[in-house]
């Protein structure tokens, strides 16, 4: 090999060399810098990279709310449907037997499943037992859904004729006795006495351990809850239920066309042979007084009028007491027949016109 050979081989390896090192600085660059926006940084082995992470979200608790206290009172809760106005309690399941009361939408009822199915649902209420019609309850959760937001935080007597007092004490005057069962509105409860609402504008106390309180829901009336009842009672009763949602018509008496309040009571009543005066104020004196505490469904309650949005002196309505607190009336223009609690104004006297 000449020496022009050997510097012509030279040159062109330092050619090479310095290609390849002009590639390398331009893929570093182009693909570290150009490619990516910055120059990339890699951590060396002794480097740690940290990464910073939120605590866990905990799911916040579901505030407790009291009035859930009402399903303790059922062990299977049923509550009466808005699918009818009322809802006939029969003594046996075949509706040719005879109603011993009524249930209206929103009453909470005890379903005693061993004797119930898809068409007769067996209901208790104090030892007291009747038949439904099991599509007009409802049940299950929806049944507790409808509780919590329907229930009256209340108090119950668990005695007969449980004196209510004047004041929290003993020592006061008695107001009056109250029914076992009946259901009263908490106005304040204390530690040993709680008061509570009588009825239309009274106020009185009882001892705290001879009741019960807590969240309920309105009852089921029967009859017979407050003892034995005769048949004219429960016929009388039963044939008024069958005008319930009627027309209200002042000086009206004919049922079903249009009856004001003392002309419902004089044509039911005249139906079973008893015979009544004409307007609530002479009526008032048919039959024998009686107190509270005998207090029957079938007896007619007598109250002050009520016009033009203030309470009139002397007698001025009637209606028939029906067990469970209730009354049916023909009650204004405005409300027709329909049911109230028997003391939703202040009432006069209690007639017993059964002759029993």
């Amino acid at each position: 090999m000449t020496g022009k050979n050997i510097k012509k081989k030279l040159a062109t390896g330092v050619i090479c060399l310095a290609a390849i090192a002009a590639e390398a600085f331009f893929w570093q660059k182009y693909v570290t810098t150009t490619l990516y926006g910055q120059a990339r940084v890699m951590p060396t082995p002794t480097e740690s990279v940290s990464v910073e992470t939120e605590a866990p979200t905990v799911p916040e608790t579901e505030a407790w709310d009291p009035r859930e206290e009402v399903w303790e009172n059922y062990e299977n809760l049923g509550i009466v449907n808005d699918s009818s106005s009322y809802v006939d309690i029969y003594e046996l399941p075949d509706s040719h037997s005879v109603s011993i009361g009524k249930a209206l939408p929103g009453m909470g009822v005890e379903m005693d499943l061993s004797e119930s199915n898809a068409t007769w649902t067996k209901i208790e209420l104090d030892g007291l037992a009747g038949y439904v019609y099991s599509q007009y309850l409802i049940t299950g959760q929806e049944a507790r859904e409808v509780a919590v937001n329907t229930c009256d935080y209340v108090v119950i007597p668990q005695e007969e004729q449980l004196p209510c007092y004047e004041s929290s004490t003993t020592d006061s005057s008695v107001i009056q006795p109250l029914a076992r069962g009946e259901c009263y509105a908490v106005v304040e409860e204390g530690n040993s006495w709680v008061k509570i609402m009588i009825r239309a504008g009274v106020e009185g106390y009882v001892e705290k351990s001879r009741v019960t309180c807590g969240y309920y829901l309105e009852q089921p009336i029967f009859y017979e809850r407050s003892g034995e009842i005769s048949d004219v009672r429960r016929d009388v009763i039963n044939e008024a239920w069958k005008y319930y949602g009627g027309e209200y018509v002042w000086g009206g008496e004919v049922l079903g066309e249009g009856v004001d309040c003392s002309g419902f009571v004089l044509r039911l009543y005249e139906k079973y042979g008893i015979f009544l005066h004409r307007v609530s104020i002479e009526q008032a004196e048919d039959g024998t007084e009686v107190g509270l505490a005998e207090m029957q469904p079938g007896d007619l309650i007598f109250y002050h009028g009520y016009r033009d949005g203030a309470i009139t002196e002397g007698v001025g309505h009637v209606a028939i007491y029906i067990g469970g607190g209730k009354i049916i009336h023909a009650a204004s223009e405005e409300k027709g027949i329909c049911t109230d609690n028997w003391d939703y104004i202040p009432y006069i006297t209690v007639r017993n016109v059964a002759g029993e």
